[in-house]
């Protein structure tokens, strides 16, 4: 006879039995982060079952399925700050298994060794990661959060360019910051003005925008977070590019993404396209999502650049978009975009979506 559990504690004949496997491995890894820490107070067997790190790995990889569209988070970054000390600026470095890697600018802080902070905003525990370089001459930073699967690490990256590149790992499970390398004269130099933050895919590949110096030609190039080495250059999609385009390397639905921005017939006529690469490092996988010229009846500002954020739920025809706080449902197939409202918030904003889980942080507080 299968071990039951009656959801109905008021009425022990209840009718409504479920095998406990079936609530443990089908139902409940369904259900949204946050709605599961108010599970762990309705009995001992949830809470006991909820803090296991079999379950809390069962529905990280539910949230993180392609097929699932639930259990994302539309994050939106606003000061003040979600902590109580004010900052002057809160900067998403990326998202990795439900953890944000936020980059704090404290006010009054001149410089740039300021401090970075892993939060998983579904259960509100952060821990503070102490600061690379103790230093402020730093001209050129890019950044990246993933997860070493092989390790069970999490881990930053933290390139800086200044006469010479240097690349530094920072090891959450070792706490400390690694040089992992330090080139004299690099062939290839990542554009900052283009991807400053790393687009990541496989929770281990950070992908930047960068041109080379000899024939500034646009590439992709990858960082291995497991091996913390640079990879094969991901090639780019047969597109128009200008000197005046604006171009954004991103993740949508776990693909690469690229948005370019570039005014055609001199500066008349605004164009928007957004390439994803269906199947990865394949050139021939990139696909043009959406083209559109603007009108300005939904790109009021060209200057500020627009970017993908995530599909409509259980819809591949809408996407958000971000246009620099504003935000924006377009309709890939019609070619029609609006607004897209938020109740008591006050755009603009700065907008990220990563997935909920309920994955811990040794050594971490919790936010008021």
């Amino acid at each position: 006879m299968a071990v039951t559990l009656s959801l109905d504690d008021s009425n022990s004949m209840a009718s409504g039995l479920l095998p406990i496997d079936i609530i443990a491995s089908e139902i409940l890894p369904r259900v949204s982060a946050r709605s599961l820490l108010g599970f762990k107070c309705v009995c001992k067997f949830f809470k006991t079952l909820i803090s296991s790190s079999e379950f809390i790995n069962l529905h990280l990889r539910h949230s993180q399925s392609l097929s699932s569209d639930s259990n994302r988070l539309l994050i939106l970054l606003k000061e003040p700050s979600l902590f109580s000390v004010h900052s002057k600026t809160v900067n998403v470095v990326g998202s990795c298994n439900g953890l944000l890697c936020l980059r704090i600018r404290f006010s009054g802080n001149a410089d740039d060794s300021t401090p970075l902070v892993l939060l998983n905003p579904s259960t509100g525990i952060y821990r503070s990661i102490p600061p690379a370089w103790n230093r402020a001459s730093l001209f050129v930073e890019n950044l990246g959060f993933g997860y070493d699967s092989e390790a069970n690490d999490y881990k930053i990256v933290q390139i800086i360019h200044e006469c010479r590149r240097a690349v530094m790992v920072y090891s959450l499970k070792a706490n400390s910051w690694r040089l992992v390398e330090k080139e004299a004269s690099p062939q290839n130099y990542i554009a900052t003005q283009v991807s400053s933050i790393g687009a990541l895919i496989d929770d281990h590949l950070f992908h930047w925008m960068c041109r080379r110096g000899s024939d500034s030609k646009y590439r992709i190039r990858c960082f291995n977070l497991r091996t913390e080495r640079w990879g094969n250059d991901v090639p780019v999609p047969d597109c128009q590019t200008t000197n005046n385009s604006k171009i954004d390397l991103g993740v949508l639905h776990g693909l690469l993404c690229l948005s370019i921005q570039y005014f055609r017939n001199g500066c008349m006529d605004l164009t928007f396209d957004v390439w994803i690469m269906k199947e990865y490092g394949v050139v021939e996988s990139w696909t043009k999502l959406l083209s559109h010229y603007d009108d300005q009846t939904w790109m009021p500002n060209p200057i500020r650049r627009i970017f993908p954020l995530a599909y409509r739920r259980g819809s591949r025809s809408e996407v958000l978009m971000n246009q620099r706080g504003k935000l924006i449902w377009y309709n890939v197939t019609d070619k029609t975009a609006r607004n897209a409202e938020i109740p008591g918030v006050r755009l603009p904003v700065d907008t990220y979506v990563c997935s909920g889980s309920l994955v811990g942080l040794d050594g971490a507080l919790v936010l008021n």
